[in-house]
């Protein structure tokens, strides 16, 4: 399978990477699902960032997945590691103001359709 935009896999309970699409032309998201070995992925090729924190994956598999080449973006696998995950870390709210500047700032993390309602 091809998938030319982001793939998101998340919060599925996962244990394996194995039947992932071959290609992913985006982001590939596999946060938060019980995966203990990144690297029976399946898939040849990710042309933006991988996230797979919440898993079981150690510094070791990252090095593995990097000597691959597979993923020409980041690599995420720590929650703290993700630079769109620190803005509000460690706060338990934001103000609306905030909310919204963060949204205006970052609006290519947004799809298309996101945009087009917020008037973006």
């Amino acid at each position: 399978m091809r998938v030319n935009g982001n793939f998101n896999c998340s919060y599925n309970k996962l244990k394996s990477l194995k039947g992932a699409p071959e290609y992913v032309g985006g982001d590939f998201d596999c946060s938060f699902n019980q995966i203990e070995n990144i690297n029976d992925l399946t898939t040849t090729y990710i042309g933006g960032n991988f996230y797979c924190y919440g898993n079981n994956v150690t510094d070791e598999d990252v090095r593995i997945l990097k000597e691959k080449g597979i993923v020409k973006g980041e690599i995420y696998y720590k929650y703290t590691d993700d630079p769109h995950r620190q803005l509000f870390r460690g706060r338990k709210s934001v103000t609306a103001s905030e909310a919204a500047s963060f949204i205006i700032d970052h609006k290519d993390l947004l799809s298309d359709d996101d945009r087009k309602k917020l008037g973006l």
